[in-house]
Parts: C-alpha cells; sequence; structure tokens
C-alpha cells in the first residue's frame, strides 16, 4: 500500500523531528533566512517591456528601410542591364531606305 505519512514503517522515531531537524540538534540552514537574498529590482518590470518593444519597433523600421533601398538598387541595376541588352542587338547602321529619305 502506498504510504500516507512520512514516517517509514518499522522506522518510528528514527528520523529527527522537525524541531530538532530547525534548531535542535542539527540546526538546519534551509530553516533560516539566507543572508543571500537577491536584492530587490531597481528597474520596473513595464519599463523593461516598453524598452525592449521599442528597441524591436526600431529595428524593424531600420531593417524595412535598409531592404526597400537594397531593392531599388537592383530594380535600377536590372533595368540598367536589360537596355544594355537590348542595346547590343540595335543596329544603327544606315538601311538604303534611310539614305534615300534623307536626301
Amino acid at each position: 500500500s502506498p504510504m500516507t505519512s512520512d514516517d517509514v514503517p518499522g522506522l518510528e522515531g528514527t528520523f529527527p523531528s522537525e524541531d530538532e531537524w530547525c534548531g535542535g540538534l542539527i540546526d538546519d540552514t534551509s530553516c533560516t533566512i539566507s543572508p543571500y537574498q537577491e536584492p530587490e529590482a531597481k528597474m520596473k518590470v513595464g519599463y523593461i517591456a516598453v524598452f525592449v518593444i521599442v528597441g524591436l519597433v526600431v529595428f524593424g523600421v531600420i531593417a524595412l528601410w535598409i531592404h526597400r533601398k537594397m531593392l531599388k538598387r537592383q530594380e535600377k541595376r536590372y533595368k540598367e542591364h536589360f537596355v544594355r541588352g537590348i542595346a547590343k542587338h540595335i543596329n544603327v547602321t544606315p538601311t538604303s531606305g534611310q539614305i534615300m529619305s534623307a536626301e
């Protein structure tokens, strides 16, 4: 059957009680307040959250601006490449019809 108390059957009274453990025979440190307490936070949680959110928004805006700037440069590069490709295949030598109409 499962144990329903802190006492082990057959070993009752062999383990120290709470009074003996905390200040009696053993004086365990877990029964007292530790001198190494964490100090109270100087900054409130709300301020930290606002700081993080504002930082993320600023980072996002800067990243979006850089992304759009790079897209515009890429678009300009593609247009120039396209125009140069077309210009390579255009023949600018005069044809016989152009010479006759100029006279």
